[in-house]
Protein backbone atom coordinates (compact mmCIF):
# COMPACT_ATOMS: atom_id res chain seq x y z
CA UNK A 1 0.00 0.00 0.00
CA UNK A 2 1.36 3.50 -0.85
CA UNK A 3 0.95 4.82 2.73
CA UNK A 4 3.19 2.05 4.03
CA UNK A 5 5.88 3.05 1.53
CA UNK A 6 5.64 6.68 2.74
CA UNK A 7 5.76 5.80 6.43
CA UNK A 8 2.17 5.10 7.33
CA UNK A 9 0.01 2.63 9.16
CA UNK A 10 -3.14 0.75 8.36
CA UNK A 11 -5.72 0.81 11.16
CA UNK A 12 -8.53 -1.72 11.34
CA UNK A 13 -11.96 -0.41 12.29
CA UNK A 14 -14.54 -2.07 14.50
CA UNK A 15 -16.80 -2.47 11.45
CA UNK A 16 -14.35 -4.60 9.48
CA UNK A 17 -12.98 -1.80 7.31
CA UNK A 18 -9.63 -0.13 7.45
CA UNK A 19 -8.13 3.34 7.38
CA UNK A 20 -4.72 4.19 6.00
CA UNK A 21 -3.01 7.04 7.83
CA UNK A 22 0.35 8.71 7.19
CA UNK A 23 2.39 8.60 10.38
CA UNK A 24 2.74 12.39 10.41
CA UNK A 25 -1.03 12.58 11.02
CA UNK A 26 -0.99 10.27 14.02
CA UNK A 27 0.60 13.01 16.16
CA UNK A 28 -2.65 14.78 17.03
CA UNK A 29 -5.00 12.02 15.98
CA UNK A 30 -4.13 9.28 18.44
CA UNK A 31 -6.06 10.81 21.33
CA UNK A 32 -8.58 12.76 19.28
CA UNK A 33 -11.00 9.85 18.91
CA UNK A 34 -11.61 9.77 22.66
CA UNK A 35 -13.36 13.10 23.32
CA UNK A 36 -13.18 16.83 22.62
CA UNK A 37 -11.17 17.25 25.84
CA UNK A 38 -8.70 14.64 24.63
CA UNK A 39 -8.47 16.51 21.30
CA UNK A 40 -7.48 19.69 23.14
CA UNK A 41 -4.98 17.73 25.25
CA UNK A 42 -3.50 16.07 22.15
CA UNK A 43 -3.13 19.40 20.34
CA UNK A 44 -1.53 20.98 23.41
CA UNK A 45 0.89 18.06 23.71
CA UNK A 46 1.63 18.20 19.99
CA UNK A 47 2.53 21.88 20.33
CA UNK A 48 5.44 20.91 22.60
CA UNK A 49 6.91 18.46 20.08
CA UNK A 50 9.45 19.92 17.66
CA UNK A 51 7.83 20.15 14.19
CA UNK A 52 10.54 17.99 12.63
CA UNK A 53 9.80 15.17 15.10
CA UNK A 54 6.04 15.55 14.92
CA UNK A 55 5.83 15.48 11.15
CA UNK A 56 8.45 12.87 10.40
CA UNK A 57 10.20 13.62 7.11
CA UNK A 58 7.44 15.90 5.84
CA UNK A 59 7.91 19.57 6.68
CA UNK A 60 5.07 22.08 6.88
CA UNK A 61 6.19 23.36 3.48
CA UNK A 62 5.87 19.84 2.05
CA UNK A 63 2.34 19.53 3.40
CA UNK A 64 0.90 22.99 2.75
CA UNK A 65 3.34 24.57 0.29
CA UNK A 66 3.67 27.57 2.62
CA UNK A 67 -0.09 28.12 2.88
CA UNK A 68 -0.92 31.38 4.65
CA UNK A 69 -4.66 31.67 5.25
CA UNK A 70 -6.38 35.05 5.04
CA UNK A 71 -7.50 36.44 8.40
CA UNK A 72 -11.20 35.89 7.65
CA UNK A 73 -10.58 32.16 7.15
CA UNK A 74 -8.68 31.61 10.43
CA UNK A 75 -10.74 30.03 13.20
CA UNK A 76 -12.97 27.07 13.92
CA UNK A 77 -15.82 26.14 11.61
CA UNK A 78 -18.59 23.76 12.65
CA UNK A 79 -21.39 22.12 10.70
CA UNK A 80 -22.10 19.03 8.63
CA UNK A 81 -20.89 16.91 5.78
CA UNK A 82 -24.15 15.87 4.12
CA UNK A 83 -24.12 12.54 2.28
CA UNK A 84 -27.08 11.01 0.46
CA UNK A 85 -27.52 8.84 3.53
CA UNK A 86 -26.99 11.09 6.55
CA UNK A 87 -25.54 14.30 7.94
CA UNK A 88 -22.17 13.82 9.65
CA UNK A 89 -20.89 16.36 12.20
CA UNK A 90 -17.81 18.15 10.85
CA UNK A 91 -15.36 20.65 12.32
CA UNK A 92 -12.59 22.41 10.45
CA UNK A 93 -9.93 24.48 12.23
CA UNK A 94 -7.69 26.88 10.31
CA UNK A 95 -4.64 27.98 12.30
CA UNK A 96 -2.70 31.20 11.67
CA UNK A 97 0.38 29.15 10.78
CA UNK A 98 -1.45 27.47 7.87
CA UNK A 99 -2.30 24.15 9.53
CA UNK A 100 -5.85 23.07 8.73
CA UNK A 101 -7.39 20.29 10.85
CA UNK A 102 -10.45 18.33 9.72
CA UNK A 103 -12.68 16.38 12.13
CA UNK A 104 -15.56 14.33 10.71
CA UNK A 105 -17.89 12.28 12.94
CA UNK A 106 -15.37 10.61 15.23
CA UNK A 107 -12.76 9.84 12.58
CA UNK A 108 -9.12 10.58 13.29
CA UNK A 109 -8.30 14.27 13.09
CA UNK A 110 -6.64 14.86 9.73
CA UNK A 111 -4.47 17.60 8.28
CA UNK A 112 -5.65 19.22 5.08
CA UNK A 113 -2.72 18.58 2.76
CA UNK A 114 -1.82 20.97 -0.07
CA UNK A 115 -4.16 23.59 1.40
CA UNK A 116 -4.72 26.62 -0.78
CA UNK A 117 -7.11 29.57 -0.88
CA UNK A 118 -7.78 30.84 -4.38
CA UNK A 119 -10.74 32.79 -5.72
CA UNK A 120 -12.51 32.73 -2.35
CA UNK A 121 -12.22 28.92 -2.08
CA UNK A 122 -10.36 26.75 0.42
CA UNK A 123 -9.07 23.63 -1.30
CA UNK A 124 -7.02 20.64 -0.19
CA UNK A 125 -7.06 16.92 0.48
CA UNK A 126 -7.20 14.96 3.72
CA UNK A 127 -6.91 11.32 4.72
CA UNK A 128 -10.38 10.40 5.82
CA UNK A 129 -13.45 8.51 4.75
CA UNK A 130 -16.96 9.32 3.64
CA UNK A 131 -18.73 6.31 5.17
CA UNK A 132 -21.46 5.53 2.64
CA UNK A 133 -21.79 2.05 1.11
CA UNK A 134 -21.06 3.27 -2.43
CA UNK A 135 -17.85 5.02 -1.38
CA UNK A 136 -16.71 2.21 0.91
CA UNK A 137 -16.68 -0.22 -2.01
CA UNK A 138 -13.36 1.53 -2.73
CA UNK A 139 -11.91 2.01 0.77
CA UNK A 140 -8.61 3.38 -0.56
CA UNK A 141 -9.83 6.93 -1.03
CA UNK A 142 -9.02 10.34 0.37
CA UNK A 143 -11.27 13.38 0.50
CA UNK A 144 -10.79 16.52 -1.59
CA UNK A 145 -12.37 19.66 -0.13
CA UNK A 146 -13.46 22.62 -2.25
CA UNK A 147 -15.18 25.14 0.05
CA UNK A 148 -16.34 28.66 -0.74
CA UNK A 149 -15.99 31.36 1.93
CA UNK A 150 -18.91 33.78 2.24
CA UNK A 151 -18.82 35.84 5.44
CA UNK A 152 -19.13 33.43 8.37
CA UNK A 153 -20.02 30.47 6.16
CA UNK A 154 -17.85 27.86 4.38
CA UNK A 155 -19.72 25.58 2.01
CA UNK A 156 -19.07 23.37 -0.98
CA UNK A 157 -18.09 19.82 -1.65
CA UNK A 158 -16.14 17.00 -0.09
CA UNK A 159 -15.29 14.49 -2.82
CA UNK A 160 -14.17 10.96 -2.03
CA UNK A 161 -11.55 10.20 -4.67
CA UNK A 162 -9.34 7.23 -5.38
CA UNK A 163 -5.76 7.60 -4.27
CA UNK A 164 -4.30 6.50 -7.57
CA UNK A 165 -3.40 8.67 -10.51
CA UNK A 166 -5.40 9.19 -12.58
CA UNK A 167 -8.44 9.41 -10.34
CA UNK A 168 -10.92 6.82 -11.59
CA UNK A 169 -13.85 7.90 -9.43
CA UNK A 170 -14.97 10.89 -7.42
CA UNK A 171 -18.16 10.90 -5.33
CA UNK A 172 -19.20 14.27 -3.90
CA UNK A 173 -21.04 15.20 -0.73
CA UNK A 174 -22.14 18.65 0.43
CA UNK A 175 -20.35 20.51 3.25
CA UNK A 176 -21.91 23.42 5.15
CA UNK A 177 -19.93 25.02 7.99
CA UNK A 178 -20.42 28.17 10.08
CA UNK A 179 -17.76 30.04 12.03
CA UNK A 180 -17.93 28.99 15.68
CA UNK A 181 -14.91 30.97 16.93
Amino acid sequence: HPYLDMGGVVLMTDRGGYLCVPIRQLRAAALSVVSPAARREARAAAATVPPSAARGNASKEDRSHGFRPPADLVGTWTGHLRTWREDLPMDLTVDLDGDVHVDVDGQLTAFLDDADFVGGRLQGRYSGRIPTPDVMRHPLHSVFLNLRLEGDRLYGQASAQTEVDPTFYSLASFVDLARSR
